[in-house]
């Protein structure tokens, strides 16, 4: 449901006030990079993208009926945007590159066991998203980092509620597997250097 706030914004829009689009961009620049950073896997790409999803709202500010939230509406056009510049380059998977900040640093209090293996989890965590084939990772990275429900995912990507669910179900079954199988691979590389030290 769109709030007060949203319905001034949205009339602002609609009226082609410039401090509407600064407006927009301030209140939803930030999650659209998450979610583009994340969708793109390269932080040049994240930022194009965001930047072309807030113009093409601009543009197309008189489209928007206000059945879904400003942000399920860019969050759409956002993915729209990014598959058919993926189809353009003919890329069926997505390089990671990772950049300062994408991921979260454990606290200093952590001990260096501890610390080293929360920093390759999540690295693990961000190349096995990398992985995932886009309408996967499209799907989880809506319900899981944006906090959609599944029906507003499914709004937003154009699918059946049923097909978001087992996308969402698929995605997360392939990355926990990939954190088993690196935890696995650290214990075992922990125990190797310890045989060798010892």
């Amino acid at each position: 449901m769109i709030d007060f706030y949203e319905l001034g914004l949205i009339a602002g829009m609609r009226a082609g006030r410039p401090e509407a689009f600064a407006e927009l961009y301030d209140r939803y620049a930030r999650r659209l990079k998450g979610y583009a950073l994340r969708l793109t896997g390269d932080n040049s790409d994240a930022e194009d993208l965001v930047q072309e999803t807030l113009l093409a709202a601009w543009q197309g500010r008189e489209t928007f009926r206000g059945r879904v939230k400003l942000l399920s509406w860019l969050l759409g056009i956002a993915s729209r945007r990014w598959r058919d510049r993926c189809r353009q380059r003919s890329v069926s998977t997505i390089s990671l590159t990772l950049q300062e900040g994408e991921f979260e640093i454990p606290s200093q209090e952590a001990s260096h066991k501890s610390l080293e293996k929360e920093v390759i989890l999540q690295l693990t965590l961000e190349a096995a998203l990398a992985t995932l084939e886009l309408p996967f990772r499209e799907a989880l990275l809506l319900v899981h980092s944006q906090g959609m429900t599944y029906k507003e995912a499914a709004e937003i990507l154009a699918e059946p509620i049923g097909t978001v669910k087992w996308r969402v179900s698929a995605a997360l079954k392939k990355i926990k597997q990939k954190l088993t199988d690196s935890e696995e691979e650290f214990n075992e590389l922990q125990q190797t250097a310890t045989r060798a030290i010892g």
